[in-house]
């Protein structure tokens, strides 16, 4: 064995090594964002399978053409109001207001509280409400009180 084949598998052999040094950042990195990413989902799941609602009532005010929902957060997680969705009648209502325990500007909604939402301008009085959190968690409600 000559000095050639000892030199080109030195060269062989550093060429490895360099190899190895771009791709092990590369992989550890991309290892870690699917890690994180696994963990965020398990994360969401938990907090969908501890979260639950229930409309407890819908009214419409036939004078004000005014809908008023009375949901209550079941669950055992803390919900964000400003990710929770009304649909009256299958479509999702932006403009509303809502208050947690009768406080406007409330963002978070503990277990156990009642979020109420009010939607003005209304032609008709709804077939159905329905409520969705951000965990897509939703009940809908089909009857309606009129006043």
């Amino acid at each position: 064995m000559g000095f050639s084949t000892s030199a080109a598998a030195a060269v062989i052999f550093v060429g490895v090594l360099v190899s190895l040094s771009i791709f092990y950042p590369a992989a550890a990195g991309s290892f870690e964002q699917v890690s994180d990413a696994m963990e965020s989902r398990e994360d969401r799941a938990l907090k969908e399978r501890n979260s639950d609602l229930r409309i407890a009532n819908a009214t419409y005010d036939d004078t004000t053409d005014r809908l008023r929902v009375n949901v209550t957060n079941t669950g055992t997680v803390s919900i964000d109001v400003d990710e929770t969705d009304l649909l009256i009648d299958g479509t999702i209502r932006t403009n509303r207001t809502t208050a947690v325990e009768s406080i406007e500007g409330r963002s978070i909604w503990a277990p156990g509280e009642t979020l109420t939402i009010k939607v003005n301008d209304l032609s008709d009085v709804p077939a159905r409400v329905t409520v969705v959190n951000e965990y897509g968690v939703a009940d809908a409600n089909s009857s309606i009180t009129v006043t």
